[in-house]
């Protein structure tokens, strides 16, 4: 196999695999959350390589949204969260932090489930 083929089948399969990390039809950036939620007003905290976190605003309230490249980046990110508590809404490479009644109403609009991260 020659380099330019074996370049194109290694893109490929790298692809591929990213693929298969996305949720199904679900948002999958922070600009797609801002979209599926209805933000009025949006802020991109952070913008790293392993996770991006942006500010929605709506009429509703304010959410936190973030978004990790691994699930163990999410899970570690979790974990660190820990300290302050709280009920998050959880997807797959995604959170969401906002008051629980805020986040039961998104549900509808992005998946994932709400979980307590409380020690």
């Amino acid at each position: 196999m020659d380099a330019i083929k074996f370049s194109a089948a290694l893109v490929a399969a790298l692809l591929c695999a990213a693929c298969g990390s996305m949720p199904e039809g679900g948002p999958r950036s922070v600009e797609q959350m801002y979209t599926a939620i209805g933000c009025a007003g949006t802020y991109l905290q952070i913008d790293a390589d392993e996770l991006r976190q942006g500010i929605c605003e709506t009429p509703q309230g304010r959410y936190t949204i973030t978004t990790f490249v691994t699930e163990k980046g999410k899970r570690d990110w979790l974990d660190y969260a820990q300290m302050w508590g709280g009920i998050y809404l959880i997807g797959e490479l995604w959170a969401i932090v906002a008051k629980p009644d805020l986040l039961e109403s998104l549900q509808d609009k992005t998946g994932g489930e709400l979980e307590d991260i409380s020690v």
